[in-house]
């Protein structure tokens, strides 16, 4: 009020910017998922809001322009989704996205813990769940020489017998193989 003049004014007050995406995302060593993420203002959905995206672990997993997550090797990385408002004079609003990548090959067994003298474990090869044959995977002992036998069984899986009983051991076994020009590698534990 200034004098006998009276003036009165609106004030609306618009709630933060927020990205809507998932947390956390899965993907298999070489595929993909796309993350699809949504622009708020308060609770009103902002349409053909334009996002970027970026990858903290590139060695793990890859980010496109359209958010299209590949996932390059097993472990974990975060995708960083960014979003300036049109028309906004406020600060790039962004969120954070979990990967974990799993790899596409593994070595199973039935144990990891041989429980008598002379019992055996196989040890199998797989990629994408289904076994691989022939001659392709290379396997190595990394510990446990002398006190464990290996022998190939079946060209491809590896049986693995404790050579003699007393302290209890442990073997680190690794296979290794090459598929479609990508180099896959598991390693498993074995104690005796």
């Amino acid at each position: 009020k200034v004098g006998t003049t009276e003036a009165t004014c609106t004030v609306t007050v618009k709630a933060g910017y927020s990205i809507n995406v998932s947390s956390s995302v899965s993907v298999k060593q070489g595929s993909t998922k796309t993350i699809d993420p949504t622009l708020y203002q308060g609770t009103a959905k902002i349409e053909n809001a334009t996002f970027s995206y970026d990858s903290d672990n590139k060695s793990v997993a890859t980010v496109n322009e359209d958010g299209v997550i590949r996932g390059v090797a097993p472990g974990t990385a975060k995708i960083t989704v960014s979003c300036i408002p049109a028309g906004s004079s406020t600060p790039a609003v962004t969120a954070t996205v979990s990967v974990t990548v799993a790899s596409l090959f593994e070595i199973t067994c039935s144990s990891k813990t041989f429980t008598s003298m002379g019992q055996s474990i196989t040890l199998t090869p797989k990629y994408d769940g289904k076994e691989v044959t022939g001659d392709r995977v290379r396997w190595s002992i990394d510990s446990g020489e002398g006190y464990f036998d290996t022998e190939s069984g079946d060209n491809y899986r590896l049986i693995v017998t404790p050579s003699s009983s007393g302290t209890s051991r442990s073997c680190t076994i690794t296979a290794s193989v090459t598929i479609e020009d990508v180099p896959y590698t598991d390693k498993v534990t074995l104690t005796s």
